[in-house]
């Protein structure tokens, strides 16, 4: 097919008929080897594809590498329809550029780059939280073998409009374990936690979050996290080290609200250690004072240890400075 003009009437949808303009398509097939190049254009985008593979589509025998560029492509006016309506995707426009290897039908290598812009996901169901984002981009890496599942997102960018991230570098690492558990690494350069808790609420992926982000309403940013968890065994396991700055909490049950909270923590699922280095910070609590207890600086070292059927936080040297007082105080709370 050369310069072939295909008119598409998309009953399903509902939608008015449009054209493809400039479709050309070369399939060659020598006994099972295939060589596919295709390109097209529409209203909505221009996509082209190319293939090198060797045995037959209708098994899961055949390998072989493609190639695919999309620009501008109105990924919610062609694909929604067709989606279950409580995806909500009201708008996406999408421009990808990507090399893939395939090993017995399955992606074993790919890497590219990938531009977004104007998204709107407004998830129909009533306790989802709609998502709006003005840009993203990132360069990627995948790669899944024996050893594993590795991921890596160069350069990150989000633009939520009223703010944008730096440009972050993220890595993912999936690992099946002897065991049958899986170990799973991330580091990430920089994560804005409110907008991490945005992006989770569009559709949770562990009921138990729903009721603490909602009443915690955790703010602030990570840098330099490295987190390594044991997932799929009777005891999970993790332990992570972080810079955080601007940590901010609402009071909740028990626990303190926190405002603008910075400083570094290391530690794994029984002890966590926080290094605090604040300034201008406050601790608000639900009963112990009608006003926040404001605090000019904040330093010193808490141990936070599992204990059974609770928390104990511990801290032999907590210096902090209030515009009435300043104090060098030994912590012990625990909570059950």
């Amino acid at each position: 097919m050369v310069n072939t003009r295909v008119l598409w009437i998309d009953r399903m949808a509902g939608k008015d008929a449009f054209t493809l303009d400039n479709v050309n398509v070369l399939l060659d097939r020598d006994a099972n080897r295939l060589k596919l190049r295709a390109r097209l254009e529409t209203t909505q985008g221009t996509a082209e594809v190319s293939a090198r593979l060797d045995g037959f589509l209708g098994t899961t025998e055949w390998h072989g590498d493609t190639y695919i560029k999309v620009d501008g492509l109105d990924v919610a006016d062609l694909f929604a329809p067709y989606l279950p309506q409580s995806y909500g995707i009201d708008g996406l426009q999408l421009d990808v550029e990507a090399w893939m290897r395939w090993e017995a039908a399955l992606p074993v290598e790919s890497q590219g780059e990938i531009h977004l812009r104007n998204l709107a996901l407004h998830p129909k169901s009533d306790d989802a939280q709609p998502l709006d984002l003005s840009a993203a981009s990132t360069r990627y890496a995948y790669r899944r073998d024996a050893s594993g599942l590795q991921l890596g997102l160069r350069q990150l960018s989000l633009d939520f409009g009223d703010h944008r991230w730096p440009d972050t570098d993220v890595a993912v690492t999936i690992a099946p374990q002897a065991d049958d558990t899986r170990r799973i690494e991330v580091a990430a350069s920089y994560l804005r936690i409110d907008d991490i808790v945005r992006i989770l609420q569009v559709r949770l992926p562990w009921e138990s979050l729903r009721e603490p982000l909602a009443k915690l309403r955790p703010t602030g940013e990570l840098h330099d996290l490295r987190l390594s968890a044991l997932s799929g065994g009777e005891a999970p396991g993790w332990r992570a080290t972080a810079r955080f700055t601007g940590i901010s909490t609402t009071p909740w049950n028990t626990a303190p609200g926190l405002e603008n909270i910075s400083g570094s923590l290391h530690g794994q699922q029984d002890h966590i250690v926080l290094e605090l280095d604040s300034t201008n910070a406050a601790v608000r609590f639900n009963e112990l004072f009608r006003d926040p207890l404001q605090l000019l600086s904040l330093q010193g070292r808490l141990d936070v240890t599992r204990q059974p059927g609770g928390w104990q936080v511990d801290g032999e040297r907590l210096l902090a400075d209030t515009p009435h007082i300043k104090t060098l105080t030994r912590v012990h709370l625990r909570h059950d």
